[in-house]
């Protein structure tokens, strides 16, 4: 009963987080230091996180509807795809598909640029790193990347088998 009870107050705690994180990923999109709209997202597949954009420095989960700034850095994990619709300089539409594996920069001059296939070094750390936030509107929005300490608790919760009788659990 106890471990249900944790389990609880910090999905409740990590709630909060995901709020506070995607009130910020909204903050840094129309805060006066963000480069121009140039599109949005057209199609995402994959879970949670499995397309992310790199802005001002953090990662964050990118899904259907998400807009594009100048410089986005728009990359897919090993279990992810995504097209990208934004508008050159000159006016023209421009439409990118991303495979999984591949990164793109979104700039008002890229729509000849096609996405590129990600370094062995860009995979480990995409793969690897826990996001900041979610950059869309915040309906539905999840935070990709589960903290360590979550992540540790959803080992022990398995570990369990879900009894939650108030005994230790054997790590073996």
């Amino acid at each position: 009963m106890r471990l249900t009870k944790f389990i609880a107050v910090l999905a409740a705690s990590a709630g909060a987080l995901t709020f506070a994180q995607t009130a910020v990923a909204q903050d840094e999109a129309g805060s006066g230091s963000t480069p121009d709209l140039q599109g949005d997202v057209v199609e995402a597949t994959g879970d949670t996180g499995s397309v992310v954009v790199e802005r001002q420095g953090n990662l964050y989960s990118l899904s259907e509807g998400d807009d594009l700034f100048e410089g986005d850095i728009v990359q897919t994990t090993s279990g992810g795809t995504t097209t990208l619709e934004f508008t050159a300089a000159n006016g023209t539409p421009c439409s990118v598909t991303l495979e999984p594996l591949e990164i793109f920069t979104v700039s008002a001059a890229s729509c000849s640029s096609s996405p590129v296939a990600m370094t062995s070094t860009q995979i480990a750390a995409l793969e690897g790193t826990a996001v900041a936030g979610t950059a869309g509107s915040g309906v539905g929005a999840a935070v990709f990347g589960i903290p360590a300490g979550l992540a540790a608790i959803g080992g022990v919760a398995a570990a369990t088998g879900g009894d939650d009788d108030g005994t230790p659990a054997s790590p073996g």
